[in-house]
């Protein structure tokens, strides 16, 4: 195993690990998924992750597909919004029929109400049949 040195801040030398030496973290890892995860990977795949994922999410390609993504979810809202406004002027739309169909049967309770109230004409007596008029 080759191992580079890596020295930080601290001044002290720690090995710095890469795909071809992943390190023991690294073998660690992709022991623990094996066993719990049931993903079989290697510790140069676990190590090869973890140190260019970050170029990964920079590069080109990654960034375009983010603004796709931006770009289709934009485009869901905005249909989304158009749907609500749609379903919002029928509703709309709906209770004013309503309103219009309540008014118009209060106005038809109303005009019975009225001709129930009014008192019947009085009837002209029926004109007497020749056998009324006889007896």
């Amino acid at each position: 195993m080759s191992e580079q040195v890596s020295q930080s801040n601290t001044g002290i030398k720690k090995p710095r690990f890469t795909p071809d030496a992943p390190g023991p973290l690294a073998e660690l890892e992709a022991q623990w998924l094996k066993e719990n995860k049931g993903i079989d990977v290697t510790a140069q795949q676990v190590r090869a992750v973890l140190m260019y994922h970050g170029e990964f999410q920079k590069s080109p390609a990654r960034e375009a597909q983010r603004q796709e993504e931006s770009q289709a979810k934009a485009e869901r809202e905005a249909a989304n919004k158009a749907k609500a406004a749609e379903r919002l002027t029928k509703a709309k739309e709906q209770a004013e029929k309503a309103a219009e169909r309540a008014k118009k049967a209060a106005e038809r309770a109303a005009a019975l109400e009225a001709e129930a109230a009014e008192p019947e004409p009085a009837k002209k007596p029926a004109r007497r049949t020749k056998a009324e008029a006889v007896a």
